[in-house]
């Protein structure tokens, strides 16, 4: 005989403990075993990330192992992810952009927070785009907590490897940042970042409210041709930038005459705090080591400072320097004030 319909219905009303821990149980070991998974394809990804269908819970407490290389052929959309981590195990590119234009970053993250990013290479071939990583803020959102390790970002980008517009609490360890983009002088505007004041191109630029940035180890580098590159760039209104132990090359691209370097390995326009401890930069092909138009504090601590003619050059009367064993290497082995830029100095304007 088949069960009893009323019996049934009792005790779908009415399950007992033990049964509400079975189905616990259930729920919570499906909930962990869905939040780790693979993908090979950027469908793959997208219907991961966008699973619910739901924008309250979609892009949330998810593990991403990247199986197999992604190509994109439009800027890979990670905007408002939370607390998820992408994974890369390999040393080749992770993560390759096909054919994007001037104004498209190849991975866009703005308005995501609090996520982990390990071992990722950003590459791309063919079209022109502005930058590897973009990363901002989005309706007030300030894009917090991202930590970036092993991440490296490299190839021929418009603007920077890195744009950062608002993130703040970022972490990176161990980048590697490289860029070789022929031209420079470009500028681009994209989603909220609207006409960034910047003539030039480097592995990273940050502004708009950036702050408390840490960067441990890792390399920046930039291969100059029109006497315009940096290697970092920092301003509006950005706080609290922390570089340890980090590399940093600027260096005259090979087909070009030396005297067309680089302009610098930082240019502080508008940052507040910046601390360089233990760091190396080597900017044979650059100008300057470090040009100050802020009335930052700027806090050098071991490591070694090198340049073309003025290891530091400052044209803010108000900033505050603290050297601590940092020695100075150039043709002026010391610094220079200047209240207004040189005539074709270059760079951000």
């Amino acid at each position: 005989m088949g069960a009893n319909l009323e019996d049934l219905a009792v005790s779908r009303k009415r399950p007992g403990w033990l049964g509400c821990w079975a189905v616990l149980v259930g729920l919570l070991g499906g909930a962990v075993a869905s939040a780790q998974i693979a993908v090979t394809t950027v469908e793959e990804l997208y219907a991961v990330l966008d699973k619910h269908g739901d924008p309250a819970k979609d892009r949330k407490y998810l593990t991403i192992d990247i199986a197999a290389q992604l190509k994109p052929t439009a800027p890979l959309d990670l905007r408002g992810m939370r607390d998820v981590v992408i994974r890369w195990p390999h040393a080749y590119p992770a993560i390759i952009g096909v054919g994007l234009g001037p104004r498209q970053p190849v991975v866009d993250i703005s308005g995501s927070q609090d996520c982990r990013f390990e071992g990722l290479h950003i590459y791309h071939t063919g079209g022109d785009p502005a930058c590897g990583l973009l990363l901002s803020r989005t309706s007030g959102n300030s894009a917090p907590g991202h930590h970036f390790d092993r991440v490296r970002i490299s190839g021929r980008y418009r603007f920077a490897n890195v744009v950062n517009y608002g993130g703040e609490v970022i972490t990176w360890t161990h980048p590697i940042l490289v860029n070789g983009y022929p031209g420079g002088g470009n500028y681009w505007s994209s989603g909220v970042i609207r006409d960034i004041p910047v003539d030039g191109l480097g592995p990273m630029f940050a502004a708009g409210g950036t702050g408390a940035a840490t960067f441990v180890g890792g390399t920046f580098g930039v291969y100059a041709r029109t006497g315009r590159e940096w290697n970092v760039w920092l301003g509006q209104q950005v706080n609290s930038v922390s570089f340890q132990g980090t590399h940093f090359s600027n260096r005259t691209d090979t087909r070009t005459r030396w005297d067309r370097g680089g302009l610098a390995a930082f240019i502080f326009d508008g940052v507040r705090d910046v601390a360089l401890d233990g760091c190396k930069v080597e900017c044979n092909g650059a100008r300057y080591g470090v040009v100050v138009r802020a009335d930052c504090v700027l806090n050098m601590r071991g490591g070694e400072l090198s340049a073309l003619e003025n290891p530091l050059h400052i044209e803010n009367v108000l900033a505050t320097l603290v050297f601590n064993g940092m020695p100075l290497r150039g043709a002026n082995a010391a610094y220079s004030r200047a209240l207004a830029v040189e005539a074709g100095a270059g760079g951000p304007e």
